[in-house]
């Protein structure tokens, strides 16, 4: 009876050592792989153009926004928005701030983050608005720009104020009419030549062609401007639309105005004091 128990366990082990081993159909179907539906493919550049067009973005700012769009895309290697990730997003802006641009300098924090990732941002909420992608991975990307330390104050002190003011009256003006009094005379050296004046739309122009990759000497000898006038342009109005720049030249026409006005009221006070101080 043992030997026939013995043979009968042999043989029962030999049989589930034959029979492949089946799991259980919900193991199964939980350790096979999914298929996913793959993403529809969304090109980003047509995505701007049908962008820019529908908020009729105006020809510069869109020219612009396009090669900055065709840098990100050499960059990734595709034109897929649907395909772009929080990362190429993140290794793009890190290769912006660390690589120079095109005049071999390096882009400032505040370049890339208002200009190249505007572009990319704006371009994929709006995709995102219109329903052709679930979400806008340039969103979550951020550039941190260092505040700019200020060793003084913009207007003048009340010292400064009066030493200029009172400089001022000191001068002596030459004659600038002819004997008979009916024309003016140029001044000596200047072989009556009259400085250009700029205006608004034209110093912007002038700085985005800058940025589209115009030699700066070359760019200056062309409107007949010095570089350090171009300098001075890029400091004040540099990353400005044109309506900005005019509303700042307002605000300074203004504070002009306003620091006239204090600096009469505290001669008047000054020559009121020493009116009082004299013993008559």
């Amino acid at each position: 009876f043992d030997k026939a128990m013995d043979g009968d366990a042999s043989n029962a082990s030999e049989e589930r050592r034959a029979k492949p081993f089946k799991p259980p159909v919900a193991f199964a179907e939980a350790t096979e792989p999914h298929n996913t539906p793959k993403r529809p493919t969304v090109p980003l550049l047509a995505t701007f153009e049908a962008y820019a067009a529908e908020q009729r973005i105006k020809p510069g700012t869109a020219a612009e926004w396009r090669s900055m769009l065709k840098a990100l895309v050499a960059f990734v290697g595709h034109d897929d928005a649907n395909a772009l990730t929080v990362s190429d997003i993140d290794e793009w802006r890190d290769a912006l701030l660390s690589k120079p641009g095109r005049g071999g300098r390096l882009r400032s924090p505040g370049t890339v983050k208002d200009k190249y990732l505007c572009a990319v941002r704006a371009t994929l909420a709006w995709a995102v608005e219109k329903r052709l992608l679930p979400d806008n991975v340039a969103s979550l990307v951020k550039v941190r720009v260092p505040k700019k330390v200020q060793l003084r104050e913009r207007d003048f002190t009340q010292y400064e104020a009066m030493k200029i003011l009172s400089a001022t009256f000191q001068l002596t003006c030459p004659p600038f009419l002819h004997p008979g009094g009916t024309r003016d005379r140029p001044l000596k050296g200047t072989d009556g030549m009259k400085r250009k004046q700029f205006s608004e739309e034209q110093i912007i122009g002038i700085l985005k062609e800058a940025e589209a990759g115009a030699v700066v000497t070359e760019l200056c000898r062309k409107h007949g401007i010095s570089s350090a006038t171009y300098y001075a342009w890029k400091a004040k109005f540099g990353g400005l639309e044109v309506s900005d720049a005019k509303r700042l030249r307002s605000l300074e026409e203004e504070n002009a105005r306003l620091k006239r006005l204090l600096a009469d009221t505290m001669l008047d006070n000054a020559g009121l004091k020493d009116l009082l101080s004299k013993k008559w």
